[in-house]
């Protein structure tokens, strides 16, 4: 699943969080920025970010739309509500220094930075509640059985 958020849109960014999602869907929907330039993500590099983490935050190109904006990809499951967090505020961050980075903001205030990562910290957490929900209702229609006659 992929879920896209409009929050950015005042920086002509979007936010992009894809929870459970496969190489050919992230593919298919997104160019990658590597280096300042935009290229196809490439199964070889999707299968190195697997081994390595539990999320990964890319500049983005929506190849449909051509819009630009921020992909967070949960690469894994989360054992601990704490994992969870951690990646939440880790990812925020680099949302926002991404987005700062990218409209030329030069300031010292944090603020900045802090509405940022919580904007996307809550967009992270309403993408995972919800696909957490599709999975137990899945669960559930998967365990109705019908009664042998």
């Amino acid at each position: 699943m992929i879920k896209e958020f409009d929050g950015l849109d005042l920086f002509r960014r979007k936010l992009w969080i894809a929870v459970c999602s496969q190489y050919e869907e992230i593919s298919s929907k997104f160019a990658i920025e590597v280096n300042g330039n935009q290229e196809e993500l490439s199964s070889d590099r999707w299968n190195e970010w697997c081994k390595k983490g539990l999320c990964i935050t890319l500049r983005a190109v929506n190849k449909e739309t051509k819009k630009l904006g921020y992909l967070i990809i949960m690469l894994h499951q989360f054992d601990k509500g704490s994992e969870l967090v951690g990646a939440m505020a880790h990812e925020g961050c680099h949302v926002s220094d991404f987005l700062q980075e990218d409209i030329g903001v030069v300031n010292g205030d944090t603020e900045i930075n802090a509405h940022i990562t919580g904007y996307v910290a809550e967009k992270f957490m309403l993408t995972w509640n919800e696909e957490k929900e599709n999975e137990d209702k899945k669960d559930k229609a998967d365990d109705t059985q019908p009664v042998a006659e």
